[in-house]
């Protein structure tokens, strides 16, 4: 028998020479591999003349080609620890890291090695990677199957091990604890920073480290460095605890200030450039702020970033308490993700507006309740109550600030000439000089100071007959009587105290 012959493939120009039709797509993904242009575009023409196509036909069928290729070259291997979908990073039974997830629409859950969402395959980082004890699946599955009844009494006791707290505190702990779970569902929106305020051993770093121990992915930070939160916020949406002698000192000289302000509420950016050289458009980034916040600090805080916080002053009960460590806190983690899987498509209860509770204080005091009336309803009104006294106590370090003194004294002049239905015209230097008879010589203010102040206060000034006035309405004087717990003095005329009546002060039982 002969010898078969096996015939060669042809090379590009066989295969424009050969005039077959069959072979036009062939031609085309050879000279889409050209990296000379003036080749690819010789070639080109030939198979134009060749085959007596339009090369317009030629060109998009190039573009085709060259955009698979670039989708084909997208799709690539890459490290991931938090997406949609994604309950967390878990440890199986062979102690390798995969991804533990729901599907949003049937609540069917998965364990996977790896993931893709049409563009790019997704791998948890390894074990060396994560920086925090994640939980085992194991020990997660095992509190799924059961309905766990006691979960935040339980918590509670949890708290109680390793420092002094009271009973209103291991509320707002408790419930805050669980929200960093629930940080990125679909009825939350804001997140409160958690301030542990007091002298130095009254327990702020015990409670602060076992309750982000417990936390979703916590992590407790030795300092404090930029890239660091911005990283843990990115990468695995952490919860952090800070804990620092003056924290928002070193927040400043750290030039953080804007990735903390942000933590509290959910879509908060920080742009940074990362490549100059690249120019505009190109040499910037945004960076996810957001996330779970402890802080503890043995000064006060700055008052910015006290509108964003939930301050708990830790009190002097010395005694023997436990350690707080991430092993303990291991035990929660895994107990409190398998909460989160049962819980991430729920809706949350909605609650009514409480006294005393306004403006951001509300925002981030309502997550906090909604959680608390779903999973433990019975200490719904206490939580309230402390959060309530929270509340005033903010009031009262408002009405003794600068701008609490401020709207006191303008308060004081409810008796000059009405310029209109329920407006008052007070002269500016009156206010002036009434603020600086209870100032020392080395204290006392300049008139453009205390314009600028009663402008951020957003009372308005105006100049009549060459002097400057100040213009207040009914609004503006029950605003700043709410605003600073100030009463007028035709509303207290004989005491000079301030009146909250409707702050509520009952004790957590």
């Amino acid at each position: 028998m002969a010898d078969e012959i096996i015939a060669a493939p042809l090379s590009i120009d066989g295969l424009i020479a050969s005039n077959n039709p069959s072979n036009l797509l062939a031609i085309v993904q050879a000279i889409s591999a050209m990296d000379e242009p003036i080749v690819r575009e010789g070639y080109i023409g030939s198979v134009v003349k060749k085959f007596n196509v339009p090369k317009k036909m030629i060109l998009q069928m190039l573009q085709a080609m060259v955009g698979q290729q670039e989708d084909e070259a997208e799709t690539k291997t890459t490290i991931k620890a938090d997406f949609e979908g994604l309950i967390d990073l878990v440890s199986d039974h062979q102690g390798n890291i995969v991804f533990w997830t729901i599907n949003s629409l049937t609540g069917e859950l998965g364990q996977y090695s790896s993931w893709n969402d049409g563009t790019t395959e997704f791998i948890p980082p390894t074990l060396a990677q994560i920086p925090y004890m994640p939980p085992k699946l194991s020990e997660i599955m095992c509190h799924y199957k059961i309905e766990d009844r006691n979960l935040f009494r339980e918590l509670g006791q949890y708290l109680k091990r390793f420092c002094y707290v009271t009973d209103g505190q291991i509320l707002v702990v408790g419930n805050m604890i669980l929200a960093t779970y629930l940080q990125d569902h679909s009825d939350i929106n804001y997140i409160p920073i958690i301030s542990l305020i007091g002298e130095p051993e009254r327990g702020k770093s015990r409670l602060g480290m076992a309750a982000t121990f417990a936390s979703f992915r916590g992590v407790v930070m030795n300092g404090i460095r930029e890239a660091h939160i911005i990283r843990l916020a990115e990468d695995y949406s952490a919860t952090i605890f800070i804990d620092l002698r003056a924290a928002w000192k070193k927040v400043v000289a750290e030039k953080c200030e804007d990735i903390i302000l942000g933590r509290y509420e959910k879509g908060h950016q920080v742009m940074r450039v990362i490549s100059p050289e690249k120019g505009a458009y190109a040499d910037s980034r945004f960076f996810k702020a957001y996330g779970p916040t402890f802080l503890a600090s043995n000064e006060p805080l700055d008052r910015i970033l006290d509108t964003r916080c939930i301050p708990l002053i830790m009190g002097n009960h010395p005694a023997e308490y436990e350690k707080p460590t991430e092993q303990k806190g291991l035990v929660w983690r895994e107990r409190l993700v398998a909460w989160k899987a049962k819980t991430i498509l729920q809706s949350l209860p909605a609650i009514e507006p409480v006294q005393g509770l306004k403006g951001r204080f509300w925002d981030i005091s309502s997550t906090l309740l909604r959680i608390c009336s779903l999973v433990f309803p019975e200490g719904y009104e206490a939580l309230k109550t402390e959060l309530q006294k929270i509340a005033q106590e903010k009031v009262e370090a408002r009405r003794s600030s600068w701008e609490g003194t401020i709207a006191q004294h303008v308060l004081s002049f409810l008796n000059p000439s009405i310029i209109g239905s329920g407006s008052y015209l007070i002269k500016l230097a009156d206010i002036l000089n009434k603020i600086n008879m209870s100032l020392p010589n080395d204290r006392k203010i300049s008139s453009q100071y205390l314009g600028l102040k009663l402008k951020n206060m957003s009372i308005k000034t105006k100049h009549i007959q060459g002097h400057s006035h100040v213009i207040i309405d009914k609004s503006l004087i029950d605003n700043l009587r709410e605003q600073y717990g100030l009463v007028t003095a035709s509303d207290q005329p004989t005491t000079g105290t301030a009146s909250d009546g409707n702050i509520i002060n009952k004790e957590v039982n």
